[in-house]
């Protein structure tokens, strides 16, 4: 009797082993999965608002771009920037936000021209602030759309020109402020 008794206790802790060797796994997974599932769109939000800003990021530095663009008239015949042309460059430098201080070049029509430019752009930039680090001068192909000051300044007298001239409404003279008719009630 006692060896039955000692076997049924073996054979009870032995498949009691075999049985939980699989459940600390399976409840630590649960409590893996429900912590996922409570806290589920946050892991996921910088990914797809990094996905959904690309596009707006991709255009903010093409403006960027277009707005630091040192384009032909602020160039001299010698290739050398004019006194708007240092202008620009000074208000790059010192109105610009840091990370988007860099300058482009729009490119001559050959590259000696482009060259003498960004030098010219460099010696500028040096004396606009001097020991720091240059930021990137960069050439560009992209010219910004824009037309001349007399076109522009013909546009906005256009305009202004056609707008109607204030005026107040008329008064009625009544003071009544509306309502029924006081006339033919009895």
């Amino acid at each position: 009797m006692k060896r039955v008794v000692i076997l049924s206790v073996l054979a009870l802790v032995l498949t009691a082993d075999s049985a939980t060797a699989g459940w600390s796994e399976f409840w630590r997974q649960f409590h893996v999965d429900a912590r996922r599932v409570n806290c589920w769109p946050d892991p996921f939000r910088g990914a797809d608002d990094a996905v959904t800003r690309s596009p707006f990021e991709t255009h903010i530095a093409a403006g960027w771009r277009l707005e630091n663009t040192l384009v032909g008239p602020l160039f001299d015949e010698n290739h050398e920037l004019t006194y708007a042309g240092k202008l620009k460059v000074r208000q790059i430098l010192t109105q610009v936000p840091a990370h988007r201080r860099s300058l482009y070049v729009l490119e001559g029509d050959t590259p000696e021209i482009t060259e003498r430019r960004v030098d010219s752009v460099q010696r500028a930039v040096a004396a606009v602030i001097p020991g720091a680090p240059m930021p990137p001068v960069m050439v560009t192909s992209i010219e910004p759309r824009s037309g001349t000051g007399d076109y522009l300044n013909l546009v906005t007298r256009r305009y202004r020109d056609s707008m109607p001239a204030p005026v107040l409404p008329t008064s009625d003279g009544g003071g009544s402020t509306g309502g029924g008719s006081s006339e033919g009630s009895n």
